[in-house]
């Protein structure tokens, strides 16, 4: 019998709300019952049929929450295409922003608060060290922050990750690129983010309340060549619409025990090992890192945020120099829109033709709920 984080929550959920009831929040309650009623039947099906032989197939509804390992996958594809319109033809840097294991609880325990504030000292830092005129002296940058919050084991381990493009537009409007072998010095961008994040949560909840010798432990940030930044990209979109675990990790569900696979660092390298967690420890860890309502996981900053002012394809242009590269370059980003919207539909087993979506059975009598 298979398992997944569904069949999970179904089986263990209703002892885990008795038991956590107080602790845990609507939203933790909602994604927990949105994963469990989740391609079971309960949150409506579609049928379809076959024109030709008129074999029927049903499939069951989707709870679309954005937690859920099941779901979302179209919205995954999507949000990869919209960042490969946005690459530029430039060598891409990938930056993590970690903190110290003392600041896990406090980070934890405020939330969207210490998240949001992640968020902005990172962001801070790579508008300061790119503007300085010692390193790149540049006015305007664009790059794309996710938020995440969980090791291979579901333990807490919040941190940020940025896509960077290695270059940015001087104050006369001209592209100005890393030369080669540099990037801003990641010491440097240590100092100020180690500045930055104690700053902003001493000012949350007290120095008094600061983890003894804090100051002293300076935080990581790690940055490393991306390429073209298209590998990444992939790397990353498993991380936007999910959270904690895929299925495919999760091997048994077994005497109340969950087994799944995780990676672990030994001399260096990442190797494959396993964790077993009793049921309810496993669904407490997911639910650790459910976000709270309205906090995106993803922003864009500068010329990649939506809003922005700037034409990325006269931004590619100007990159290029006008040279033969254009042609090549604007073809491969060339998308399709309405691809992203486009209905997949069954293929008859018999006939290998598409199916005819021919009834939608709406939501059914709710049988399994834990938002309380």
């Amino acid at each position: 019998m298979s398992v997944d984080l569904g069949s999970i929550i179904r089986t263990h959920g209703p002892a885990f709300l008795k038991k956590h009831q107080e602790s845990l929040g609507y939203q933790q309650k909602r994604a927990l019952n949105a994963i469990a009623k989740c391609r079971t039947g309960e949150l409506g099906q579609s049928v379809y049929q076959c024109h030709k032989c008129h074999r029927k197939h049903v499939t069951n509804g989707s709870c679309s929450n954005r937690h859920c390992p099941l779901c979302q996958g179209h919205k995954t594809v999507g949000w990869v295409k919209a960042q490969q319109l946005k690459r530029l033809p430039v060598e891409y840097y990938f930056v993590t922003f970690t903190i110290p294991s003392e600041l896990r609880q406090i980070i934890k325990r405020l939330g969207s608060k210490a998240y949001r504030l992640m968020f902005q000292a990172s962001s801070e830092v790579i508008k300061e060290i790119m503007s300085n005129p010692k390193n790149l002296g540049v006015t305007c940058v664009g790059f794309t922050s996710l938020l995440h919050t969980w090791g291979s084991q579901l333990q807490d381990n919040p941190h940020i990750h940025i896509i960077l493009p290695g270059g940015g537009l001087t104050e006369d409007d001209k592209w100005k690129s890393f030369p080669k072998g540099f990037a801003f010095h990641a010491s440097k961008a240590s100092k100020l983010w180690q500045g930055k994040l104690l700053k902003g949560l001493e000012d949350l909840v007290g120095r008094e309340k600061m983890p003894k010798n804090i100051f002293e432990k300076e935080p990581i940030v790690n940055l490393k060549s991306a390429g073209d930044g298209r590998n990444i990209v992939k790397y990353l979109s498993r991380y936007v619409f999910k959270t904690g675990i895929s299925n495919q990790r999760i091997i048994s569900l077994e005497n109340g025990e969950v087994t799944f696979k995780y990676k672990k660092v030994v001399k260096g390298k990442r190797v494959d090992d396993v964790m077993t967690l009793s049921a309810d420890k496993f669904i407490l860890r997911f639910v650790s890192h459910i976000l709270p309502k309205g906090l995106v996981r993803v922003r864009h900053y500068g010329f990649n945020h939506s809003n922005s002012k700037i034409d990325l394809d006269v931004l590619k242009l100007k990159i290029m120099d006008f040279d033969d590269q254009l042609l090549w370059h604007i073809k491969e980003a060339k998308l399709d829109e309405k691809e992203d919207i486009k209905i997949i539909r069954p293929i008859c087993p018999q006939c290998k033709i598409e199916m005819d979506l021919i009834d939608v059975i709406r939501e059914t009598v709710k049988k399994f709920n834990m938002t309380g």
